[in-house]
């Protein structure tokens, strides 16, 4: 998140969230169609940081069908429900309290990750996102069938939601995203779960909005 913000943006000194899956915190962003993604060509890109002992932090659409963006302490993981997964195991643990910005592209025939923007995996896949009407969630996992089905912890800063391919390459990542004419949600996470692109707001329960990060 920013330090700040014009009247509106729900932008304040406040600039991150933070979830513990033992007190159940969540963010959930209604469902939109074009959240769905269903189109196949998409970027999901955020900020996140795990702590010592922390299990992982998604940006989570599931039930049926839907897909993932997440971080574990060993894994960056994508995923297209009832489609594919797509891994990459970083060569240091990923619970060493620093932010990494994290993107996934996929335009139906290559998924590519990428770490603070470089490019960390490509793999071929022609698998569509199946729809998926259940909210967005941060801080918490569905299971196929829709339900909630479990929390996670760690904190998560600006979650962007583009239409198409953003990059293609190595890029230098935003530390405050910016909304523009392929922004389809854009939640800086300023103290609140306002959508800065459009009409998406989430709503949060239990969350701990945390001071900028350096």
């Amino acid at each position: 998140g920013g330090t700040g913000g014009t009247a509106g943006t729900g932008a304040t000194a406040s600039c991150f969230a933070s979830f513990d899956e033992s007190t159940q915190s969540l963010v959930q962003i209604p469902d939109a169609a074009e959240l769905r993604l269903t189109a196949v060509s998409f970027t999901v890109e955020a900020r996140f940081r795990l702590l010592p002992g922390q299990n992982r932090i998604d940006v989570h659409k599931r039930g049926p069908g839907g897909r993932s963006l997440g971080v574990t302490s060993t894994h960056v993981r994508a995923s297209v429900f009832e489609g594919f997964d797509h891994d990459f195991a970083g060569p240091s643990p990923h619970d060493d309290g620093v932010w990494r910005h994290v993107a996934w592209e996929y335009d139906g025939q290559l998924s590519r990750l990428y770490v603070n923007g470089k490019v960390v995996g490509e793999a071929s896949h022609t698998e569509a996102v199946s729809d998926s009407t259940t909210a967005i969630l941060l801080g918490a996992l569905r299971d196929a069938s829709g339900n909630i089905a479990g929390f996670t912890s760690g904190p998560i800063d600006e979650v962007r939601i583009t239409s198409g391919v953003r990059d293609g390459a190595d890029f230098a990542p935003p530390v405050v995203a910016e909304v523009d004419a392929a922004t389809i949600g854009l939640w800086h996470l300023d103290g609140n779960a306002a959508d800065t692109a459009g009409s998406s707001h989430g709503e949060s329960s239990g969350v701990v909005w945390g001071d900028c990060p350096p």
